[in-house]
């Protein structure tokens, strides 16, 4: 999903396709009406990427946009402030592939400061847990920060900026609930998956760069 992000969303796909033989994929733009010329970038150095436009409807309804397009089985949503690295693609689809009760997954995410981007694995914000972060000031528990960051783990909630699932298990939670319009989508989308018995997984065996907040 873009919005005025043409220089970013341009590395973003150029990482993509420095490593698209990693596995079978089709990749899709959809562009909230930017007036960057993203869209024409798109069509200009990326014959290969479908690009899907319309007004800007916010995060939730610019990605359930692709969703009569999408033809694989498993569906990545990957922000346009984000870099893949070798390895990301294969690794994170096979790993979903042979864990069948895992529903969604994300890998580790690393910011330009080098810090790990902490919103990549969170706890739902419970009372308590929302109570210490936003009134007491400490995310510890809601950034799963008690957990060592570089073990595989299951989490409430990963992060839209890298967020890999089945379109099967989409389509049946109903992708992105549209009332969002953005922020919390994500979280919701997980407590959806979640629900229906699947676990959400952080992955940190392999790791993109997320510039993050781009678009904000």
């Amino acid at each position: 999903l873009n919005y005025n992000t043409k220089e970013l969303l341009e590395g973003c796909l150029n990482s993509i396709r420095k490593y698209e033989n990693e596995v079978t994929l089709e990749v899709i733009v959809s562009d909230n009406a930017s007036a960057d010329g993203s869209a024409k970038m798109v069509k200009e150095k990326f014959p290969w990427v479908k690009l899907l436009e319309g007004e800007n409807v916010g995060f939730s309804k610019g990605n359930n946009r692709a969703k009569p397009y999408v033809h694989g089985e498993m569906v990545l949503f990957l922000n346009p402030d984000t870099v893949a690295n070798k390895g990301v693609l294969k690794k994170t689809t096979d790993y979903l592939k042979s864990h069948q009760d895992d529903g969604a997954l994300s890998c580790k995410l690393i910011l330009p400061s080098g810090e790990i981007d902490k919103d990549a694995r969170r706890r739902f914000p419970t009372p308590g847990i929302a109570f210490m972060k936003l009134i007491l000031g400490n995310g510890r528990k809601y950034w799963y920060e008690d957990v060592p960051a570089d073990k595989i783990q299951e989490v409430d909630a990963i992060q839209g900026a890298f967020f890999l699932t089945w379109k099967s298990i989409l389509d049946k939670v109903g992708w992105f609930d549209e009332d969002y319009f953005f922020n919390g989508e994500d979280l919701d989308l997980c407590w959806k998956i979640r629900k229906e018995g699947w676990r959400i997984v952080y992955f940190p065996e392999v790791f993109i760069y997320h510039l993050k907040g781009a678009s904000t």
